[in-house]
């Protein structure tokens, strides 16, 4: 996989430019990098600025970015993370107004998110179907593109975005890494214009 893997993804999810931050310190990553070749490198991520809880298969980058909208301020916050062997990427981002609106969690919303990121990505959607993801409305999507096969998860919670990605991932580690997704900070379930959508039936 390409290294600009990383960017791209990054560059899809914020819609801007981003400055990277690390999510660990200098130790932590030293210490990583002198794990024994068979350890699990899975790990737990917090997100302290959007209240969720998802396991990776590496220390992150975080990048954070704001943009301004036809609605206002937009900040986005992403955690990206490479597989070990490079060769696929895992990404979990949220979104939030500045002004602390709520979404709307309507397909217009999916829409919109869904064509932006496969667009980016030079993707071709292959299947999509409605879900329900801590109970709240959300939209999986499965697409190609040329760095891979892509799932792509979007959720609308209260006044957060959320959007979690796999691409060039094999099936055992996407399901890993999208099922280990779980809201930790209350947020509330927002209006859903002809809510309709089927429970999730992955596991937790």
């Amino acid at each position: 996989m390409k290294r600009t893997l990383l960017a791209l993804t990054l560059v899809a999810l914020t819609g801007c430019a981003a400055t990277p931050r690390p999510q660990t310190s200098e130790s932590a990553a030293n210490d990583a990098a002198a794990a024994p070749a068979d350890a699990d490198p899975w790990r737990v991520v917090d997100s302290t600025h959007c209240g969720f809880r998802v396991r990776m298969p590496a220390s992150p980058i975080e990048r954070v970015s704001t943009e301004d909208t036809e609605s206002g301020p937009l900040t986005t916050w992403s955690l990206v993370a490479e597989t070990r062997a490079g060769t696929g990427a895992t990404v979990a981002a949220c979104a939030q107004f500045d002004d602390g609106a709520e979404l709307t969690a309507s397909d217009a919303v999916f829409d919109s998110v869904q064509a932006s990121i496969v667009k980016t990505l030079n993707g071709r959607v292959t299947a999509q179907h409605a879900v329900r993801i801590a109970g709240h409305r959300a939209r999986e999507v499965r697409f190609s593109s040329p760095d891979g096969e892509g799932v792509l998860r979007i959720l609308i919670a209260g006044r957060s975005s959320f959007t979690l990605m796999t691409l060039g991932v094999g099936p055992e580690q996407s399901t890993r890494f999208l099922e280990s997704f779980a809201l930790v900070g209350g947020a509330r379930a927002p209006r859903a214009p002809g809510d309709n959508a089927s429970p999730s039936t992955g596991k937790r």
